[in-house]
């Protein structure tokens, strides 16, 4: 079901689960986890690093799939 997003509901953006952060009249700003990188080192070990959400702006009335309230 599409309703109007608010602040703190946990949306369907880019088929990945997003949190609104905060909503202007102008953007919304939502909070886009990334996949977590992997890779090996010179001395063969393996590493995981999982960075940071990333923030995205989306218009303020997009109505998107709300997945938590």
């Amino acid at each position: 079901m599409t309703r109007q997003i608010r602040t703190g509901d946990t949306v369907l953006f880019d088929r990945k689960r997003c949190t609104v952060i905060r909503i202007t009249d102008c953007c919304a700003v939502l909070q886009v986890p990334q996949e977590p990188r992997e890779f090996t080192t010179l001395f063969g070990q393996l590493v995981r690093l999982t960075p940071q959400p990333r923030t995205v702006r989306i218009c303020a009335t997009s109505h998107l799939p709300i997945v938590t309230r």
